[in-house]
């Protein structure tokens, strides 16, 4: 901006682009899921993070920077409904390579759930009753792979699928989401049956756990 370029203006600028930051707030706290309104925050906090550092405020600086990566970071990922779809074409690529090339169907496997993990954090996405039904049909295939293979890669990553679910669920629990709990609790328990000796053990104590914590909120 050349406004932020002239030195003597530096103060004005800075009042420039904090007034339009308040106001992209206020509009993105009424419609978060407006990308227009995001994009324009982030430009804007991307450039008072620039003017910040030309004033020596250098830690002002580093927490619009943050903000404005972290904006566009949400910006980048798909919406919830297609980054669902592309977790649920992996899942459906991993059983269909299971029998042949268990080593990549591992890594299908693998790009499904660092998908469903980078969408957990939207909250729309996890309350949304067909995400589990997907990510149920994940751990199922991912369950049966596990009983055939002796792979520790295979129910390292069914286990950190099926813990971080359980965690996902114990965090909602806490800010009160009962209903979404008792979902993950019962998509977790009928999975059970399908699990190697081993991994149902393994899981079974975050499970009783997070079951105690449900009946209490009963």
């Amino acid at each position: 901006s050349l406004l932020a370029s002239d030195d003597t203006r530096l103060a004005e600028a800075r009042g420039l682009y904090e007034a339009a930051i308040a106001r992209d707030e206020r509009l993105m706290k009424a419609e978060p899921a407006n990308r227009v309104y995001k994009l324009e925050l982030a430009t804007f906090c991307n450039n008072l993070a620039y003017l910040l550092e030309q004033l020596g405020e250098m830690d002002l600086a580093k927490a619009r920077s943050k903000q404005a990566i972290d904006l566009l970071a949400e910006l980048a990922r798909p919406a919830p409904s297609l980054g669902i779809e592309q977790a649920d074409a992996h899942n459906v690529r991993g059983h269909v390579l299971q029998a042949q090339d268990p080593r990549a169907a591992l890594a299908e496997y693998r790009v499904a759930l660092q998908i469903y993990e980078s969408r957990w954090p939207d909250h729309t996405a996890h309350n949304v009753t067909r995400v589990h039904e997907r990510y149920r049909d994940f751990l199922l295939n991912l369950a049966h792979f596990g009983r055939d293979s002796r792979d520790p890669a295979v129910h390292a990553l069914l286990l950190r699928a099926l813990t971080g679910y359980l965690d996902l669920a114990r965090v909602s629990l806490e800010s009160g989401s009962v209903d979404h709990t008792r979902v993950v609790v019962e998509n977790v328990s009928n999975l059970l049956p399908e699990l190697s000796e081993d991994d149902r053990i393994s899981v079974s104590e975050p499970l009783r756990s997070l079951q105690e914590r449900l009946a209490t909120r009963k």
